[in-house]
């Protein structure tokens, strides 16, 4: 079997296709649609003529050869058998090697050897009658050539729709083949219905007659013998001998039974043994003989016959009339053969007709595509190429614009040559300018030694580590540029940790490298605080700011990690902070006996004090009692800002919160005479909180509500709910928030005024405890003041079936980053919003007074706006455009070094100059243009400075 396959020219790829189709060829021929009467299509030959497009010139003769072998047992001959397998070998040669038109091939194959071969066989050797030999000459070209295009429409569905083609050799369809194909398909279809329609009108044009003839001698027939009946009657035979019009026609009466009484002329149709009947119509059938295995010849022995039912005759049922099939069938062979003749001449003019107008309408776009082979050559040698032009306008459109489009290249060309030199020399520039570049970037990665910078590719591998990495690590930069990840520097707890926490706020899993750089993939500049390991395997606490590299497309190419050892802050943090506990708890015991033993004395409990000291104990009493819930409020803090405050959360009722509340600080507002009410009704809600936690947020906000309202006044508490939150609002009537001290009312130590610490009391913590604790439970605090209004505090917490945490809401026009209105100058400045020719400055300073001050003495030289905290300041960067951003380091909120990477992200032109009291390494002064120290600096040398590099950077 190889071997005849090598023959063949199949490979393991044809092989099962050719298989494939050697099996459908026979299923094939015995497959057959009528066309015409006693005409028939047939479809062996599809599967060769595929053979010959998809496969080759052998593979298609034993496709044909296995197709036509079922011939000889159909029609038990082998005429057909060699005319079939002939077909298949010259079309093939046709069109593998003289490159026919398929169809056409099949056209001239039959039109040059098939139709002789035809007459040949079947007349002189078959001896079959001219009209048989004529009628299959005809039918077979005609069967021939659809074929092919039905082989030819489906090996191009096929190339169409496989995704690959290659496996087929067929070459690709020419655009004059496609358009052949669909003008022929157009044509045959518009040819052989009409046709095929007729030739079925023409069998029931004459049965019908048939019919009609049969009945008129059944009619005649029952009429003379049921008019007979009672008289005296001839015999049956004289009716019979009356009706009989020809000799071949039959006729016959039969009784009940079924029997012949009377019969004359040949009645083989009553014959149920030697024959079948077939019903034609509702009064005609039609009789075939058994002995006869053609159709055909089976329905020229047949015979076309009718019955007529007879009435009031005794012993008589019914009468049959019958004639010969044979002179109908002759007729309509005659017929058939002449629509066959036409329809012959129509698809063979049509196959000529689609191939002339196919090379007429696709020959302009072929001479366009043989001229565009020579049209590099033309315009490389600066030639002016002319397009062939056509009498159809579109073609002719395009050959112009190809003109024109090609002899501007050709001028662009010459251009090109001329300018290649010069564009030689520029690259040569740019390259020493490139070198310049990388020589001095490399510098300053040198000279960054306390600041490790490593940058990797967009898939991790470090292609930078300079000389601060090498000495913060202990790595050498040869032993991981190109070869590790940043993933080895880092404590694998925490990369774990990171990972399951950046999975379930991005919604899909982060692991490995990913998790130090997912953030900055999605355009955003990370900054935290994490730990590298040492090569030896110690940790180095670090700040580690990520942010993205990208090229002049905005495509990502890589990272950039740079991390600042942070191992002496955290040191002195924890000093701090060790320090503050430590003074807390030595405070808290002497205190509370001190303020015991006043309290004691004051009362009288211990005995009577003289009226003179009286009032100096109350001093005492009421001083000792400040220093405790100063250290009190020292010690919360401090646990908040490490860390270490626990927080139970549990499902609470509202209603039972605000009672609670109330019932608490009552005692305060009775000794002041303040009403404390609740605005009625309380809404039915639960949210999740630590209730003890939650009760010392609430009760700061009551004590600070009862401490400010005048004596007698009332201080409510509202709550109100949405689908998602609850928000409780203490509301007083005292004289509201000052509007300079707004923006710091919840930082450290905050007092509206001195004065309010010795007529109030107070730490100036509580509000700033407040907001921490509520944030830690998921919420956030706001408010709304005047002066002379209203003051209402908020604290918003989320429902206890919608814990995520909730985010503040967006700054209104009218609202400053805390909820109140902001003060008129920055309000003016923002609603205005028109162009300024001063230049515009972003001071971000917690300190009012500096504020103040650094305001009133620029504002005829510059446009001032004020930030008081990271977040106020990131609102100011997306919203203005600045030239000067003015940086203190110590925020409420953090670092102003936690600034920059927005800074430069949003504004990459605004200068940055820093202004704080914190001294600086010479790396963090690297990291911006001038730095200025407070009480060091005069505030007119200050504005001066900034003046001259904003001049300086204006004249650049």
């Amino acid at each position: 079997m190889t071997g005849f396959a090598a023959r063949l020219g199949l490979t393991k790829r044809t092989l099962p296709l050719t298989l494939l189709l050697m099996a459908m060829a026979p299923l094939a021929n015995l497959t057959h649609i009528p066309l015409l009467f006693d005409v028939y299509l047939i479809f062996g030959s599809v599967a060769a003529m595929i053979a010959i497009l998809a496969l080759g010139v052998p593979a298609a003769v034993a496709v044909a050869m296995a197709g036509s072998a079922v011939t000889i047992a159909l029609w038990g001959h082998p005429f057909a058998f060699g005319i079939f397998s002939l077909e298949a070998l010259v079309v093939g040669l046709l069109h593998r090697r003289r490159h026919y038109n398929l169809v056409i091939a099949d056209m001239v194959y039959w039109l040059v050897c098939g139709m002789p071969l035809v007459a040949v066989f079947y007349h002189f050797v078959l001896g079959n009658e001219w009209s048989t030999t004529a009628l299959i000459a005809l039918k077979q070209p005609l069967n021939g050539v659809i074929n092919a295009l039905l082989a030819s429409l489906l090996v191009l569905g096929s190339v169409t729709l496989s995704r690959k083609p290659r496996l087929l050799r067929t070459s690709r369809f020419g655009f004059s083949e496609v358009l052949f194909i669909a003008l022929l398909l157009g044509i045959a279809l518009a040819g052989t219905l009409p046709i095929a329609i007729e030739g079925v009108r023409d069998q029931k044009v004459h049965e019908r007659f048939m019919a009609e003839r049969l009945n008129e001698q059944a009619a005649f027939l029952t009429d003379r013998l049921e008019r007979d009946v009672g008289r005296v009657a001839p015999p049956l035979s004289y009716y019979l001998q009356q009706t009989q019009t020809r000799n071949e026609m039959g006729i016959a009466v039969l009784d009940h039974g079924g029997n012949v009484v009377a019969s004359r002329g040949p009645t083989n149709s009553l014959d149920r043994n030697t024959g079948e009947l077939i019903q034609r119509s509702s009064q005609l059938s039609l009789w075939l003989p058994l002995d006869e295995s053609h159709e055909l010849r089976r329905w020229q022995a047949g015979a076309y016959r009718t019955t007529a039912e007879l009435h009031d005759l005794p012993g008589l049922a019914r009468v049959m009339v019958q004639l010969p099939a044979a002179p109908l069938v002759d007729q309509l062979r005659v017929n058939q053969l002449t629509l066959l003749a036409l329809l012959f001449a129509i698809v063979m003019l049509g196959i000529l007709a689609a191939r002339l107008l196919s090379y007429w309408l696709t020959r302009p776009l072929s001479q366009l595509t043989q001229a565009s082979h020579e049209l590099t050559g033309q315009i490389t040698e600066g030639q002016a190429p002319t397009m062939p032009r056509s009498i159809l306008r579109e073609y002719d459109e395009l050959s112009t614009a190809l003109t024109t489009v090609s002899r501007a290249l050709s001028e662009s060309f010459g251009s090109l040559n001329r300018n290649r030199a010069s564009l030689a020399q520029r690259v040569e520039e740019q390259s020493s300018q490139i070198t310049y570049t990388s020589t001095l970037l490399n510098s300053v990665l040198e000279a960054a030694t306390e600041v490790a910078i490593i940058a990797t590719d967009d898939q991790g591998v470090i292609n930078i580590f300079n000389r601060g990495a090498e000495r913060m690590l202990g790595y050498q930069a040869e032993e991981l540029v190109g070869q590790k990840s940043p993933v080895l520097l880092h404590d694998p707890g925490e990369l774990a940790s990171r990972s399951r926490e950046l999975s379930e706020s991005l919604g899909y899993p982060v692991s490995g490298f990913q998790t130090v750089v997912a953030r900055a993939g999605r355009g955003e500049a990370e900054i935290s605080d994490c730990t590298y390991i040492h090569k030896d395997g110690h940790p180095i606490p670090v700040s580690l700011i990520v942010t993205a590299i990208t090229n002049s497309h905005g495509s990502l190419t890589g990272y950039v990690c740079i991390a600042i050892d942070i191992t002496e802050p955290r040191r002195m943090d924890t000093l701090k902070d060790e320090f503050i506990s430590t003074v807390s708890h030595e405070l808290r015991t002497p205190l509370t006996s001190i303020a015991g033993s006043l309290a004691l004395m004051v009362s009288g409990k211990v005995g009577e004090v003289p009226e003179s000291m009286t009032n100096m104990l109350s001093i005492a009493e009421s001083n000792s009692k400040r220093l405790m819930n100063l250290v009190n409020d020292l010690l919360d803090f401090q646990k908040i800002a490490s860390g270490h405050l626990d927080f139970a959360l549990k499902r609470h009722a509202v209603t039972g919160l605000v009672r609670e509340a109330i019932d608490q600080n009552q005692p305060y507002a009775s000794e002041r005479g303040i009403t404390l009410n609740a605005d009625e009704p309380i809404p039915d809600a639960e949210i999740k909180v630590d209730r003890g936690r939650y009760m010392q947020a609430l009760s700061n906000l009551l004590s600070n509500a009862i401490k400010f309202s005048p004596d007698g006044g009332v201080v409510r508490i509202r709550v109100t709910a949405t689908a998602v939150a609850v928000t409780l609002s203490v509301i007083d009537q005292g004289p509201g928030v000052p509007t300079h001290f707004r923006k710091k009312i919840f930082t450290k130590f905050a007092q509206a005024d001195a004065s309010d610490t010795r007529q109030k009391g107070g730490t100036g913590l509580g509000l700033a405890i407040t907001r921490e604790l509520v944030e830690q439970m998921g919420g956030y605090v706001h408010f709304d003041s005047g002066p002379g209004q209203e003051t209402a505090f908020h604290i918003t917490l989320p429902l206890a079936d919608h814990a995520e945490g909730l985010t503040p809401p967006a700054v209104g026009p009218g609202q400053d980053a805390l909820g109140s209105p902001p003060d008129a100058e920055t309000s003016t400045a923002i609603a205005d919003g028109s162009p300024s020719e001063r230049p515009r400055v972003l001071h971000v300073e917690d300190d009012e007074d500096l504020l103040t001050v650094i305001r009133t003495a620029a504002q005829d030289r510059f446009e001032i706006q004020q930030a008081t905290s990271l977040a106020e300041a990131r609102r100011r960067l997306a919203a203005s455009q600045f030239q000067l951003v003015i940086l203190d380091l110590g925020l409420p909120d953090g670092s102003g070094w936690q600034l920059l990477p927005d800074i430069y992200r949003r504004q990459p032109q605004a200068h940055v100059v820093i202004l704080s009291g914190e001294p600086m390494s010479h790396q963090e002064l690297d990291l911006v243009e001038a730095a200025f120290t407070k009480a060091q600096t005069s505030i007119d040398l200050l504005i001066s400075a900034l003046e001259a590099r904003l001049h300086r950077s204006g004249q650049d």
